[in-house]
């Protein structure tokens, strides 16, 4: 699993808005360096097709080059042959003014073809400085991607460390709060053990009020009976309390 994918399913159990901006900043970073990559590839089609139109020019250019060579030559032909003319003395006959009107036309040729050529290869030396500035271009891009890449590699290695100490911060948190909650539960014992204590206390109270109830309820039948059997007796209620009084 790579480290987008446990950022965004650890931001998903935490629900922690800190990592969910740390996975908003490595989309961005990745969808910056797609751009890259994709920049990177046009200009890579760019540069194929460059030396494709380049190619294409360098052909031209031979051909322009062989019809010069072609046409000069038959210029030169032409052009001996109305010397020859014209050193035997001989008069311009039709023929000759024929040859003249065709050296002149191939001389109109040759520099129409000449003004071709250096038109194309003036095209091609500009393509030819635009393809240095592509592959100039390019090599930067690539520079740049390997150094973004880099980059990239070196922050998803921080995020991925900051990742385990949030998870060890959030395991941390979770101990705490377990241990709170053992402390919650041990304030609960020691309240119930004090109930109980307290409820004890009560028990023993009430036995021991239970008893004097039964001690002075032993009295009283004994008084009765000796108020039965002694009729000289004159017992007052007054002294019957005090009785009582003095048995609790």
């Amino acid at each position: 699993m790579d480290s987008d994918a446990i950022m965004k399913k650890m931001a998903v159990i935490f629900d922690d808005p800190e990592q969910k901006l740390l996975n908003e900043i490595s989309e961005i970073n990745k969808n910056r360096y797609q751009s890259q990559m994709q920049k990177l590839n046009e200009l890579k089609e760019i540069q194929e097709d460059s030396d494709i139109e380049i190619q294409k020019q360098k052909k031209l250019i031979e051909q322009l080059e062989k019809s010069l060579i072609i046409e000069s030559n038959k210029s030169k032909q032409y052009d001996e042959i109305l010397k020859q003319y014209e050193s035997e003395g001989k008069s311009l006959s039709d023929e000759s003014k024929k040859y003249i009107i065709q050296i002149t036309q191939l001389s109109d040729k040759v520099e129409n073809i000449k003004k071709q050529y250096l038109q194309a290869q003036e095209k091609q030396d500009a393509m030819e400085r635009e393809q240095q500035q592509q592959l100039k271009d390019l090599e930067n891009w690539s520079k740049n991607s390997r150094n973004l890449q880099n980059e990239l590699q070196k922050k998803d290695q921080k995020q991925i460390k900051l990742l385990e100490e949030l998870t060890q911060v959030k395991i941390q948190q979770q101990e705490v709060k377990q241990i709170e909650s053992n402390d919650d539960l041990q304030k609960q014992l020691d309240k119930l053990l004090a109930d109980n204590k307290r409820l004890l206390k009560q028990r023993q109270e009430v036995v021991a009020v239970f008893k004097k109830q039964a001690k002075i309820i032993e009295i009283l039948k004994k008084q009765k009976l000796h108020l039965q059997t002694s009729t000289s007796l004159d017992l007052t209620e007054q002294d019957f309390a005090k009785i009582v009084d003095f048995s609790l």
